[in-house]
């Protein structure tokens, strides 16, 4: 019997490091019992604990350094020691040497010539989403000296697939030999309009910025910047640095060979050990951190030229988080569980315990201990109902007494769902075209406003949100969701959707129902207008592919794109002796007590 009865999926989600765990209610509130979770030995911290100890440490590293050689007679130490000022001061857990000059494999970058790089997996994560869903920004790599030894973009091509090179050198001799994997710019970098020589070739240099707007990459993010130009880096990257440190450009990390003196080594540009600590103040400035240190051992007199790798904060933080958090190994205590069912006189509890696996391995565990992480029960069968995906405190308005299914990841949005009176099942999951897992939601705005399993887009009016908080929530495919209401024998009259960028992936994901001639006889579905080339979160959203797509499923439809950046697609069924509704999407306008 479904009257007067609310329902609530019993699911896990971990909270900020904790886990979460609720059963069935029935009119008598959310009772969530929360045990601690550690990663990687420290029992009790969340992700982003060990986050910010990390990036605490690596402060106290690089203040330690400033210290130290702010103490120092800079006039007066010898070049033999100049670099040992100047240490690795953070820690990429997925640093490798990369880039050989012969094809031996990833993890085959021996003798001169390869760079330590951070995080390659997470980069080419990021370029398949772009690749395979049209989201976010492909993959952007500067190569800055060449001397035609490509090995370095031959590399990338090979490892990051999809990545969008450019490669500048204006002291070619002969053709380049990498146009298969890169595009190739004579240009000399430095300070604009600098006049600049290299044996008997000269040119005037561009600066950075020049460079970026030049190629339309002012609004991208340059992922990996490799230089080696000899001495250019004293006059070309301070400046740049600033360009960083005022947020006008952005970057991942910075593979870079530094030189000195320049009298030894024929270079471009003089250099001695304060013009060295400048561009160490530099890089602090813009936030960037020293992860790596190799000295070329080959040349410039066993000391003379060091290779240093930089991390932007953000990105070395993001690199870290990818092998330690989100879909990586979390270790998952026992979990105590009560699930109320018909009062509070007739709890009952079951413990199940779990080793320390991965997430998916979690998931099949409590599949296997037959609790899956939603049940097809709690779907009404043989009935009508309305659907409403991403409530925020904001539920479709109930309407003609049909039995609402509300779904929202936030674990607070969904307890306040399901103590609505009315006849109700709530999910408490995120749902989008991926198969079942656990990923990253951003918490951008209080009560999950406009929060998301995305990022938002830079030159966008969301590009200001803050994420206040990053929680892990179990995101679960649409076709699934869906094909377990057709199982019920059940159909929906109106589907709101406001999933915050995932409308157009999860229409597509169960787009063989969407097509049957009654299973959603009105939809109304979130979308996003594009405002210079850009969307507000970094998915493909369009409301032009939504309003299509809906057509090729034989919905009649309206709305979409005139002014704004987002707006709404609502269609109904042909066939259906049915028309647009007008004014019916309403929602009940809850807030927490």
């Amino acid at each position: 019997m479904l009257g007067g009865t609310l329902f609530i999926v019993l699911a896990f989600m971990i909270y900020e490091g904790v886990v979460l765990t609720s059963g069935c209610i029935s009119g008598v509130g959310q009772l969530p019992v929360v045990h601690d979770v550690g990663i990687g030995g420290t029992s009790g911290k969340s992700c982003d604990d060990i986050l910010d100890n990390l990036d605490k440490r690596f402060n106290e590293m690089r203040a330690a350094r400033r210290n130290e050689t702010a103490k120092m007679n800079l006039g007066n130490v010898p070049p033999q020691l100049w670099w040992d000022m100047f240490e690795p001061e953070a820690t990429c857990f997925t640093d490798e040497r990369f880039g050989s000059n012969v094809r031996k494999g990833r993890y085959g970058a021996f003798g001169d010539g390869p760079k330590f790089l951070c995080g390659i997996d997470s980069i080419a994560k990021k370029t398949a989403r772009f690749t395979d869903e049209g989201a976010g920004e492909r993959c952007l790599v500067y190569s800055i000296g060449s001397n035609n030894d490509i090995s370095f973009e031959r590399a990338v091509y090979d490892h990051i697939s999809g990545c969008e090179i450019h490669t500048f050198d204006p002291t070619l001799n002969t053709a380049f030999v990498g146009d298969k994997y890169a595009t190739f710019h004579d240009w000399g970098v430095g300070e604009d309009g600098q006049s600049m020589s290299f044996g008997e070739k000269t040119w005037t240099a561009k600066g950075l910025e020049t460079i970026m707007q030049e190629l339309g990459h002012t609004d991208r993010t340059i992922d990996i910047i490799k230089i080696d130009c000899e001495g250019c880096e004293y006059t070309t990257l301070p400046p740049f640095f600033d360009a960083i440190a005022s947020g006008k450009v952005r970057i991942g990390q910075l593979q870079i060979e530094m030189h000195a003196p320049a009298a030894n080594l024929g270079s471009t540009q003089d250099a001695d050990l304060p013009m060295v600590h400048d561009f160490f103040a530099a890089a602090d400035r813009a936030k960037l951190r020293i992860f790596h240190k190799e000295r070329n051992h080959w040349g410039c007199y066993g000391y003379n030229c060091v290779e240093y790798a930089f991390a932007s904060e953000e990105f070395l933080r993001e690199a870290n988080e990818a092998l330690l958090c989100p879909s990586g190994y979390l270790p998952l205590p026992s979990v105590d569980m009560k699930l109320e069912s018909g009062s509070q006189d007739q709890a009952r509890s079951t413990t199940t315990s779990f080793e320390a696996v991965t997430p998916v391995e979690a998931t099949n565990l409590f599949i296997e201990e037959g609790r899956p992480l939603f049940d097809e029960d709690l779907i009404p069968k043989n009935t009508v109902v309305d659907m409403n995906i991403g409530t925020n405190y904001d539920p479709l308005i109930t309407m003609e007494g049909r039995h609402r299914i509300l779904v929202d990841p936030l674990f607070y949005v969904c307890d306040s769902n399901a103590k609505l009176t009315t006849d109700v099942t709530a999910f408490c999951f995120a749902v989008s075209n991926q198969t079942t897992h656990f990923s990253t939601f951003l918490e951008y705005n209080d009560a999950g406003v406009s929060s998301s399993l995305s990022k938002v887009s830079s030159g966008t009016s969301h590009a200001g949100f803050q994420v206040k908080s990053k929680k892990t929530v179990l995101v679960l495919e649409a076709n699934v969701l869906f094909s377990a209401i057709d199982n019920r024998n059940t159909t929906i009259h109106r589907l709101k959707m406001d999933m915050q960028g995932w409308e157009l992936s999860s229409l597509r994901n169960f787009f063989g129902l969407l097509k049957r001639p009654r299973f959603v006889a009105h939809i109304m579905a979130e979308c996003f207008c594009e405002r210079n080339g850009k969307q507000i979160y970094d998915v493909d959203n369009s409301c032009e592919k939504i309003d299509q797509l809906l057509k090729e499923a034989d919905y009649e439809t309206k709305g979409g794109c005139e002014s704004g950046e987002w707006s709404d697609v609502i269609g109904y069924k042909k066939g259906m002796g049915l028309e647009f509704f007008n004014g019916s999407w309403a929602w009940e306008g809850r807030r927490p007590d």
